[in-house]
């Protein structure tokens, strides 16, 4: 069974803010690792996707971005440096020619690189057309003021927006939005040269390592482009 313990630790804060429950940090971290250590922990296993111009390692970096991770938290799962992680970031970008991480995340679930990053389990909710709007604006890489400008609204609107976006997916940054986006039906991935489809599905994974790294918080609405 696939288990990521940073995903465990985030439903576990969000149960103990729903409901109220007086966990401590260390609590919280001591079931986080009593999850990992009884269940078993594992990667997912990206097999070269046929026409995608990135290699497994590179998509792996690619999932890290769709999870909202930062360089050196990618580092820590994958067993790289932070000087590698952004090495990888940087050939990336270079043959995909999109910088924006969200942008690249929105790119890599439309031409289906990403099939083999399970979905991240959240409750079912209604997205309102107004946070839709900014959402499909960051999966195409767009920046704040480009989604101001095609919305005909102030920058300050469409970060506000982007902020409750984010509360209501429980979405750690932009690329982490719109990849829950795509797997939660909000985001259709199109095949390349259709119009619209459904979302590519999920496949099993290999049972493998991985590290339990730190967490930082999550970001602002702001900002786009890769570090």
């Amino acid at each position: 069974m696939s288990i990521h313990p940073e995903l465990v630790h985030a439903a576990i804060l969000a149960a103990v803010g729903r409901h109220g429950i007086p966990l401590s940090s260390a609590d919280i971290e001591k079931i986080v690792d009593a999850v990992v250590r009884s269940i078993g922990s594992a990667r997912p296993h990206f097999p070269p996707h046929p026409g995608s111009p990135l290699n497994t390692r590179e998509i792996e970096i690619v999932a890290g971005i769709a999870r909202g991770s930062t360089n050196k938290e990618m580092a820590c799962s994958l067993g790289l440096s932070p000087f590698t992680v952004k090495s990888h970031l940087n050939r990336i970008t270079a043959r995909v020619g999109e910088r924006d991480r969200a942008g690249l995340v929105g790119l890599a679930y439309r031409e289906g690189w990403l099939t083999g990053l399970p979905a991240e389990p959240r409750e079912a909710v209604e997205l309102k057309p107004d946070h839709l709007d900014v959402l499909e604006g960051m999966a195409h890489g767009r920046s704040n003021a480009e989604i101001a400008e095609r919305l005909v609204l102030s920058e300050e609107a469409v970060r506000s927006r982007a902020r409750g976006l984010f509360e209501v997916l429980h979405a750690r940054t932009r690329a982490h939005a719109v990849a829950l986006g795509y797997q939660h039906g909000h985001l259709v991935a199109a095949p390349r040269g259709a119009g619209t489809a459904t979302s590519a599905p999920g496949v099993r994974v290999r049972v493998g390592t991985v590290r339990k790294c730190p967490l930082r918080p999550r970001t602002s609405a702001g900002g786009r482009g890769l570090p």
